[in-house]
This record gives C-alpha cells, structure tokens and sequence, in this order.
C-alpha cells in the first residue's frame, strides 16, 4: 500500500498493547518504502483531530506533521519511529 489511514479506530481503549503490536506490525508490512501512514482521532464533527502523518522510510516511520496531542496509540507507534 501507498497510503494507509486508520482514523477514530487506534485508541487504547480498543486494544491491548499485544494487540498494538500486531496491528503495527500489519500496518508496516503492508506500507510501501515511502509510503504514507495517517492516525488520528477526534471527538466529534469539527474538534480537533490529535494524530499524525507519517512516511516509511528503511524500514522506519518518519514523522511528517502532528496535530493536537499527537496520535492517542503513539507508545505503539513510538518503537518504529527513527529518531
């Protein structure tokens, strides 16, 4: 894939930290190198989303933008990130 969006569905509340990992692991899998991952959640119609976009490069995510808080499952995204 070139592109995935998984929007109002990563939240830590949905799924155990095991579970984080697969659906990570799946997310990176299936992204091409250079691909695009968007996460985020809101509250509702017009609030504020708290995410982020990423892009895969060798392997790892790199952060494009953040908005709000950031994304609500970044301690699973957070391993993949290259600093």
């Amino acid at each position: 894939m070139h592109c995935i969006r998984a929007m109002n569905i990563l939240n830590p509340g949905y799924f155990s930290a095991d579970e984080f990992g697969v659906i990570v692991g799946n997310f990176m899998a299936a992204l091409a190198e250079g691909g695009i991952l968007a996460i985020g959640s809101n509250e509702g119609p017009q609030s504020e989303v708290d995410g982020a976009i990423y892009r895969k490069v060798g392997g790892h995510l790199i952060e494009i933008v953040s908005s709000g808080a950031g994304p609500r499952c970044a301690a699973a995204i957070r391993p993949l990130v290259a600093l």
